[in-house]
């Protein structure tokens, strides 16, 4: 119950809001830079290769690109200075986005999950957009892999809420299989550490359902250790106690069963 009620707090809450509306070292390179493998050329994002991203399967024109107000995306920085919110259905501005990236970050409660969705939500709330020399603008779409990876790590999204928004569903228009993703330019901190009670561990046979990388930890959670040591003793004294009064009442028992009576022994003779 009470790991249930601190998901729903924490994290559950984080999922939803799509279908309304970091400490440790440890790094991991990641980027949202994506080209395509089955044509030639590519878009490189300087604004001078329409032709190549009117063809491009991995761009697709939008109205405008925005200067961006915030060039990071979890802290970490993007390598471009313009974006669009064309891919998502929840945000309609770049306030909105960071709003709604300030909602997910929830999700760094589940830290196997957190390593793998932040490419994920920075590729399609903050894509990379271009102005073609053309006069019309395209947005990068984010890669088919990026996005099945983090089906079994954030498993807890759809256990816990009312499952990926539309836009962030694997099957949507806005990711393509012939977009690869280039592990070379961004680095995201895999700061995320488990709700209490959860504790982190590597056993998957210890994960709490839903939530890889996250376990019921061994000692109680509704007590701290000294009040876990007065509850032990506690137990041990009342234990003793009511095991010496019980032997006593059998003892006593047993001897009058088994001691003859006076006036028996009288009759008797």
């Amino acid at each position: 119950v009470v790991v249930v009620v601190v998901l729903v707090s924490s994290v559950s809450s984080s999922m939803m809001l799509s279908s309304d509306y970091m400490e440790s070292d440890q790094l991991i390179d990641v980027s949202i830079e994506l080209t395509d493998t089955s044509n030639e050329g590519s878009a490189d994002g300087d604004g001078d290769s329409s032709i190549v991203y009117k063809d491009h399967p991995c761009w697709t024109p939008v109205e405008a690109c925005e200067p961006m107000l915030k060039t990071t995306c979890f802290g970490s920085t993007l390598p471009y200075q313009l974006t669009s919110s064309y891919l998502t259905d929840d945000s309609s501005t770049q306030s909105d986005v960071e709003e709604m990236l300030t909602l997910w970050q929830g999700l760094q409660n589940v830290p196997r999950c957190w390593e793998v969705v932040q490419p994920l939500l920075c590729s399609i709330y903050m894509p990379q957009c271009v102005q073609g020399s053309d006069g019309v603008s395209y947005v990068q779409l984010s890669a088919t892999a990026v996005c099945d990876v983090t089906r079994e790590a954030c498993q807890v999204v759809e256990e816990y809420s009312d499952g990926w928004p539309a836009f962030l569903r694997c099957d949507s228009n806005n990711f393509h299989p012939s977009c690869q993703v280039e592990l070379s330019q961004i680095e995201f901190n895999l700061t995320a550490t488990c709700e209490p009670p959860l504790v982190s561990t590597d056993n998957p046979l210890s994960w709490y359902e839903g939530v890889e990388g996250c376990g019921v930890q061994c000692e109680n959670p509704l007590f701290n250790t000294h009040q876990l040591y007065i509850v032990h003793m506690f137990i041990l004294c009342t234990g003793t106690l009511t095991m010496l009064v019980t032997s006593y009442t059998v003892v006593c028992i047993y001897r009058v069963i088994t001691t003859p009576s006076p006036a028996y022994d009288k009759r008797t003779h």
